[in-house]
C-alpha cells in the first residue's frame, strides 16, 4: 500500500485472503474503490511497492504466490496504469518481503535485504531504483540481511529508518536494533 502524492489516494495492490490476490484499489479517505487498469502484475504479496515523488509513479518489485512462486518483477504505477518495467540491471537474488522508502533528501527510492531463497540468512543488499533500473550499493556499514521488516522515511532527521524484521526467516531470529540510511551509508543506532 502506498500514499499517491498525486492523486491524493491510497493505492492498494494484491495481497493474501486465503488465495492471492490481484486487484488494485484506491482509497480517498471515505471510500474504497476498485480500479480495473487494463494490465496489471500477477496476484501476490510480500511485494515491495513505493512512491517516488520525483517521478510522481510508484515502483513495485517482487513478491510471492504459489501459482508462480518468488516474483523478480518490477512494475511502474502512474495514478491509473500499470506497466511492466525491463530494467538493465536486475536484483539477483528474486526475494519476497524487502523494506524500501523513498528517501526524499538524497532523492532515492531505496530498497534493503529480503527472504533468502533456500533459508537463512535473509538478503543484506542495498539497492536503489535510478527511475529505469536497479543499482546495487556497497555502503560501508550495512545492518545484518532481513525480510519483512519496517522502514520509513522520516523527514525530521532527513533520514530513512529501519526496524524489526526476521533475520533468519526458517528459525524466526527478530532483530531490534534500528538502523538509519543517511543517503550514503547505514548507522546502527
Amino acid at each position: 500500500m502506498i500514499y499517491d502524492a498525486a492523486s491524493r489516494d491510497v493505492i492498494l495492490f494484491g495481497g493474501y485472503d486465503g488465495t492471492y490476490l490481484g486487484d488494485t484499489w484506491s482509497w480517498n479517505g471515505t471510500t474504497w474503490t476498485q480500479l480495473h487498469p487494463g494490465t496489471a502484475p500477477s496476484p501476490r504479496d510480500g511485494d515491495t511497492f513505493v512512491y517516488d515523488p520525483a517521478t510522481k509513479t510508484a515502483i513495485l518489485y517482487g513478491g510471492y504466490s504459489t501459482a508462480t512462486g518468488r516474483l523478480g518483477d518490477t512494475w511502474s504505477w502512474d495514478g491509473t496504469t500499470w506497466t511492466q518495467l525491463h530494467p538493465a540491471t536486475s536484483l539477483g537474488l528474486v526475494s519476497p518481503s524487502r523494506q524500501a522508502a523513498y528517501d526524499t533528501a538524497s532523492k532515492q527510492l531505496l530498497l534493503f535485504g529480503g527472504q533468502a531463497q533456500t533459508g537463512p540468512p535473509a538478503a543484506n543488499g542495498t539497492w536503489t531504483w535510478t527511475g529505469t533500473t536497479w543499482t546495487r550499493l556497497h555502503p560501508a556499514t550495512s545492518p545484518p540481511g532481513r525480510a519483512a521488516g519496517a522502514m520509513t522515511y522520516n523527514s525530521a532527521t532527513r533520514q530513512i529508518v529501519m526496524f524489526g524484521g526476521v533475520t533468519n526467516p526458517g528459525l524466526a531470529t527478530y532483530p531490534t536494533p534500528t538502523w538509519t540510511w543517511n543517503g550514503s551509508t547505514w548507522h546502527h543506532q
